[in-house]
């Protein structure tokens, strides 16, 4: 999937239909209009959560009652694509940002990807972050890689939070400026807390995602 829509990024800048439903969608929209305020409602909750005492914002609350629709549209942005979508996402988040808290950091934000699986392109992750870094002025810093390969569905979740998920690259943050870790989608919590320990622990760190999905099996 992520391959297809790198490679079709092109065509989709000119044709633009709704991933969900397949009605004309806005050319900076991933879903149309209609299918937007179908998933209103799953904006209004989880708009931040704390985990171990750091803060994540969602966009969406990804529940069983729309299982379906939040799967279809996370695998619509796997591999990245066309350039627009993402910065509609980035706005979004910064919007929220800002109506969470009034005041977006004087320091520029450096924003950190969870690493792809690819280096030849931007993976979804890696372009919402560049997004974001130049609507806020911030930096891209791609400086973490994959670590463990375990497939996590199958863990529990003391391993989970134990796991390498990421590890630094040798690149660093600055420790005095504020970092953000950027990825699609939350489900405990413990890739966002691997990057931390991959980054050193920074004082003002902060986790965005698209997407904030509880385990299925054990909503909350």
């Amino acid at each position: 999937m992520g391959w297809i829509n790198h490679h079709f990024s092109v065509v989709s800048e000119r044709i633009r239909l709704c991933s969900l439903c397949f009605r004309p969608a806005e050319s900076n929209q991933l879903i149309c209009r209609y299918c937007r305020l179908r998933l209103r409602d799953s904006q209004r909750v989880n708009w931040v959560k704390f985990v171990r005492g750091t803060p994540i914002l969602s966009l969406y609350n990804w529940g069983n009652e729309k299982h379906a629709i939040f799967q279809s549209l996370a695998r619509s942005l796997k591999g990245g694509g066309v350039p627009k979508i993402f910065a509609s996402y980035a706005r979004e988040l910064v919007e929220l940002r800002l109506r969470i808290y009034p005041k977006m950091p004087q320091s520029r934000i450096q924003f950190v990807p969870a690493p792809g699986r690819t280096t030849v392109y931007k993976d979804h992750a890696e372009e919402l972050a560049w997004q974001l870094a130049l609507l806020t002025s911030g930096d891209f810093c791609p400086i973490l890689e994959r670590g463990e390969k375990t497939e996590q569905k199958r863990r529990g979740a003391e391993k989970r939070w134990s796991a390498r998920r990421v590890v630094p690259t040798g690149a660093k943050v600055d420790p005095t400026r504020p970092v953000v870790f950027v990825d699609d989608v939350l489900t405990t919590g413990s890739t966002g807390m691997a990057a931390m320990r991959a980054l050193g622990r920074p004082a003002n760190f902060e986790i965005w995602t698209l997407f904030y999905r509880p385990l299925l099996r054990h909503l909350h």
